[in-house]
């Protein structure tokens, strides 16, 4: 391995005895081997500790914090201490498929004008179910779509350190410092997604996200902030009840639970028809790509309440523009990965 590897893979762990060693065999079977894989323990008190130090691989690093800092200072201790040029996240019970560091380093060396490399991924649960995740490509759409949602899969980017070391995660944003951190870097910088599969993501009570969702109104609140400095970015201003729609529309199981005698198409109409007018005059994107965001939201609204949304509901969703839009464009989605295979 060379003094200062190409890729830093970036993989904090805390307590997780359980997977860590499926994890870093992964990376460790990487076709892709101009790397270190830097492991950052964050005060595990189980036995991680043990499990890691049985690998002799000359290319793993184990960092300790000597006690529990959290992922955000654990991240951005880990992007310190990084020798690569390109920095790979992983978590701890994910699983990388091999040619995932080789696609992503020959993207961002190929690109340099670009700063964020994702990818497609496969959801997988305890019950065996697995499900794929099929994420947006091109730069323009992905900071349309950063306007309502995390862009990226976390577990699954590669990132220029230099960017990272200019965008450090944010304590005020935990639990979405993902989404926090791609909001302000794409407002000055591009990312792409893959249309490869190049991770499983493990979905899990002990995951992070999964831990968030506990805390629904602490989360709530800074997705809300972040929202709103986004769309202020767009000159889109709103009063709390848009901004509790738009909060409402940015995930699938608020959309999937959504109120229609609260919101009602004809308010959803209205709420796209200004975001629509507010990213024209501003330029921060195409208007069609903002467009195929609003395609898959409202793909999203018919497909999982067609039944329960009414038929004054279901008309004026699947006679807008946008629906079909949004038809047009998963289709048009799958076939890429299914080409990338």
């Amino acid at each position: 391995m060379n003094a200062l590897p190409r890729v830093t893979v970036l993989m904090p762990v805390y307590n997780a005895e359980k997977h860590v060693e499926a994890a870093i065999a992964s990376i460790l079977g990487q076709t892709f081997t101009d790397f270190e894989l830097l492991i950052m323990d964050d005060g595990s008190t189980d036995q991680t500790i043990a499990l890691l130090e049985r690998f002799s691989d000359p290319r793993i690093r184990i960092v300790s914090n000597g006690s529990n800092r959290g992922i955000v200072y654990t991240l951005n201790r880990g992007v310190e201490l990084a020798k690569g040029v390109f920095i790979a996240r992983m978590d701890a019970d994910d699983v990388a498929y091999p040619e995932r560091l080789m696609k992503q380093e020959a993207c961002l060396s190929s690109w340099p004008d670009v700063a964020i490399c994702g990818c497609g991924m496969t959801a997988f649960f305890e019950n065996g179910l697995r499900h794929q995740v099929y994420y947006s490509l091109g730069y323009d759409v992905l900071k349309a779509e950063a306007l309502f949602n995390s862009p990226f899969p976390h577990p699954g980017v590669m990132v220029r350190k230099a960017v990272l070391e200019a965008y450090p995660y944010r304590a005020e944003a935990l639990h979405v410092e993902d989404y926090d951190l791609w909001s302000r870097i794409l407002k000055d910088h591009k990312g792409v997604n893959l249309p490869f599969f190049l991770l499983d993501y493990r979905v899990s009570a002990n995951n992070v996200t999964a831990m968030a969702d506990s805390r629904v109104d602490e989360r709530k609140k800074m997705i809300a902030a972040i929202h709103t400095d986004n769309l202020k970015h767009v000159g889109y201003a709103m009063d709390p009840d848009t901004l509790d729609l738009h909060y409402q529309l940015s995930w699938t199981t608020s959309i999937q639970q959504l109120d229609f005698d609260q919101y009602s198409m004809e308010r959803i109409n209205l709420h796209a028809d200004k975001l629509l007018k507010s990213v024209r005059i501003s330029r921060f994107c195409s208007v069609y790509s903002i467009s195929r965001v609003l395609g898959k939201i409202y793909l999203k609204l018919v497909a999982y309440n067609y039944r329960r949304m009414g038929n004054k509901n279901r008309f004026r969703a699947m006679t807008s523009r946008w629906f079909w839009i949004g038809v047009f464009d998963f289709a048009v989605l799958q076939v890429r990965y299914f080409l990338g295979r």
